[in-house]
């Protein structure tokens, strides 16, 4: 069965808040559901990314350098 996670919770799952979530993230981690405004990962991709993010992984990273953010 599949478990589906929604944006609130996926952020909380990287630790940041919903707005940086949307800011930085959402468009490199596009939903793999949407009902209308609401959109959703499923739980293995969430782990995957949550695994990436904390192992300093490809591209998910927001930095900033000077006045301008990067994702590394």
């Amino acid at each position: 069965m599949i478990t589906w996670v929604n944006m609130t919770d996926f952020a909380k799952a990287l630790g940041v808040c919903k707005n940086t979530f949307k800011k930085y993230y959402l468009e490199l981690i596009p939903p793999q559901r949407q009902n209308g405004n609401r959109v959703y990962w499923t739980q293995e991709t969430v782990t995957r990314t949550v695994e990436q993010v904390k192992a300093g992984g490809p591209a998910l990273r927001p930095v900033l350098i000077g006045p301008v953010t990067y994702l590394l």
